[in-house]
Formats: C-alpha cells, structure tokens, sequence
C-alpha cells in the first residue's frame, strides 16, 4: 500500500469529523455519526438497526428493513433497480468533465455491466436519489435514506474503485472485515494503529449468504489503513503476504453479494476472481493498442472470451516493456490447463504484430500460474499456451 493511499485515508477522516462537526444535522434531528472511516450514519441507525444486520453483510434483510433497499421496477419485460442521482459540479466540469466524474461513471458502468442496476439521472418525479458531489474526503450514507442523500468524491477519491466502494455503502453494503466471522480469516495488528483508528475495525453480526470471505472486495479495508508507522495493521491468517481489498472494481463475490441482495437475474454463485499479468517484450515496436481477448481453459471448463479491459492505473496497456495487470471475473474453471489468447482489430500503425513475453495469472486459492511465450502475435491471431513448469537440474554424477 502506497503512502499516499494512506494519507488520503487519514485526510478523508479527519475532514469529514471536522464537516460533520460543523455542519451534521440529520433526518429526525439527530446527529450524524461517522463509523470506519466512510460510513455517514445518525445516531438512531445505529440504536435500531446496526445492531440487527442479518444479509451477506448488508444492513438488514428484506423482512426487516425492505425501505432501506432500493426498488425494483420493470422496464421493456426486464427487471431493473434503478437508482436515480444528480451530479453537484460547476458548468465547465460538466461540459468538460473532471476526473470525480469520469471515476463515478466509470463504476456506474460496471454495475450496469455485471447487476440489474442501474444509475441513471434523477427525473422530476423522483424523490429518493443520490447526489454525488466532491466533499470533503470519501463518504456515503448505508442504503436508501429517503429523499437527497449525498456521495461525497473528494480528492483523492475521484477514482472509479472508490466511487464504487462508496456507491456500495449507498446499497446498503457495509466493509468485509467487519463481518463477525473476520478473525477467522485476518488478523488485526492493533500495536500499528493510529489511536483515531482503533474504533474503525468493529464486527457486527452479520449472516454473509454462505458466501466465503472475500479477501479481494472492493468493501475491504487495505493491509496499511491507518498505520501509524508504515507496517501493516491487517493481514490474512493464510498468507501474510496477501494484498487485502484492491481499487479495480468490484470482485467476483461483491458482483455474487449485489445480485443476490437485489435479486437480479443476472446471479450465478460460481463468480471467482482472477488476476492476470501481461509481459509485453521489450524488443522493438512489441507494444500494440489493438484489443487482447482471452479464454481461461481448465478442468471444469472454460470462461468464455474475455476482453482485458484496461483498470484505471494503466490507460496504455500492451506497450514495449510493459506489465499490466488486469482483474478477470470469471466462472470457476478449476485447474488451469490452457490459456487462449487472441489479437483483435488493427494498431493505429503501419505494423500490426505484438510481442507476448509471458503472462502469469494468481488464481482464486493464490497459485501463480505462468504461460511463457516469447513469440509474436498478429491480428486475427489464436494462439494456445499450456502452463510453464521448471526444469530441474540434473546433478552430475561424482566419478569415484
């Protein structure tokens, strides 16, 4: 975790307390309340209903709390939840657009891409809607309030993996480790906490569906949110190691928890994420801006086409020297036996070749899977890799 992730996790905090302070008055007149750093609540949530969180780690079930979620409607034969919003920006940001916006659409659009819901533009009639504008820091309240409620986009949370976490709050979905069930799974290092930070790694009582813990949600905290010295204050009992919550989107179980709060069509159980890492040669003109699709084949079968869509941190993916990683959502293939890669549509050169070094894919149960290639790729190309496995050294044999 980068330093300056951390410093705009503290910023964001400490503002907000301030904003809150000055100006938080909430519905009914009671006062607002910030808990684990993002999470705009008033004193009355928390007394009737956090104590009372029952569904995959959302605020409440549909029996108990049914207005808190957000209502379905048809639209053309299809079912939708439609989420209305209005956007808080001055005339030439919305004529140009700025980088709060570009990140709120962008998240927009995946939710589009993988649920039944939809973020569209508040009409006159309605009354319930969000309004996204840049605050002070990140923060949204839990689930539909009723009439405006607001999601602050602040600096340093103008990106499209922060507007998702916080348009995740907005549907009613709380952080990852606060499930009662987290010990299990991560161990919080208390002695590397900011004193300010110690209250914002609470559990709560949840039931999370069956669904396992998702060490990858974009609802999950990072290994050094507020360290005090730079060390890690959470990390997975399996692997130390492990990178904790990432900034791309939404994981494989966070599309599973969405689908099945809101019960989309769309749900399928069998979601896994994987993350894939693309070599680019560094010989001359190996790079290419042409499109990379590519096919997962393993023992329970395979993923479909996938495009390796660019994540916001790598605009220019597939240059000469380059290594992109890319977060894949895909069914569960099980043991990787092949990868199918192929080359789509023309580079804006003369040359239309890509040169493929190796590619390494970390797998759901974090195996590292390498296909190494080292050969050229031409549009229109299919070209097959099967795993890469180490040669031993033979010892040479003493002669007596």
């Amino acid at each position: 975790m980068r330093v300056d992730h951390v410093q705009t996790a503290l910023t964001s905090l400490v503002v907000f307390l301030l904003f809150i302070r000055l100006h938080g008055k909430a519905m009914n007149g009671s006062e607002f309340v910030i808990i684990e750093g993002d999470m705009m609540v008033d004193k009355r949530f928390i007394e009737h209903y956090m104590r009372r969180i029952k569904k995959r780690g959302a605020i409440l079930n549909r029996r108990v709390g049914a207005s808190y979620y957000w209502p379905e409607t048809i639209v053309d034969g299809n079912k939708i939840v439609r989420i209305p919003y209005t956007l808080n920006i001055g005339f030439y940001s919305r004529l140009f657009g700025n980088d709060m916006v570009n990140g709120f659409l962008a998240a927009v659009q995946e939710f589009a891409k993988r649920t039944c819901l939809r973020f569209e533009e508040k009409e006159d009639e309605d009354e319930d809607y969000l309004e996204i504008f840049s605050g002070p820091g990140c923060f949204s309240m839990i689930g539909r309030r009723g009439g405006k409620q607001e999601v602050s986009l602040g600096k340093g949370c103008e990106t499209k993996g922060k507007a998702t976490h916080e348009l995740m709050h907005a549907l009613g979905f709380l952080h990852e480790q606060s499930r009662k069930d987290r010990d299990r799974h991560v161990t919080i290092l208390t002695q590397n906490i900011l004193d300010v930070g110690v209250s914002e790694f609470k559990t709560y009582n949840q039931d999370n569906g069956n669904l396992p813990y998702d060490f990858h949600s974009i609802m999950h905290y990072n290994n050094k949110i507020f360290s005090k010295n730079g060390e890690d204050t959470i990390q997975a009992l399996i692997d130390p190691k492990m990178t904790l919550g990432q900034e791309y989107g939404l994981s494989a179980l966070d599309v599973v928890r969405v689908n099945m709060l809101y019960k989309c069509p769309q749900l399928r159980t069998d979601l896994v994420l994987y993350f894939v890492t693309v070599y680019t040669s560094n010989d001359y003109w190996a790079g290419t801006d042409s499109r990379v699709d590519i096919v997962l084949d393993g023992a329970k079968g395979d993923s479909g086409e996938i495009e390796l869509e660019s994540p916001e941190d790598v605009p220019d993916p597939f240059e000469r020297g380059s290594k992109d990683t890319f977060p894949v959502i895909s069914p569960a293939v099980g043991e990787l036996k092949r990868l199918r890669i192929r080359l789509v549509g023309s580079s804006w050169s003369w040359f239309n070749g890509w040169k493929l070094e190796k590619v390494k894919i970390e797998t759901p149960d974090n195996k590292k899977i390498h296909f190494k290639y080292n050969e050229w790729i031409y549009s229109g190309d299919h070209v097959t890799l099967s795993p890469s496995t180490r040669r031993k050294r033979k010892r040479k044999q003493k002669i007596a």
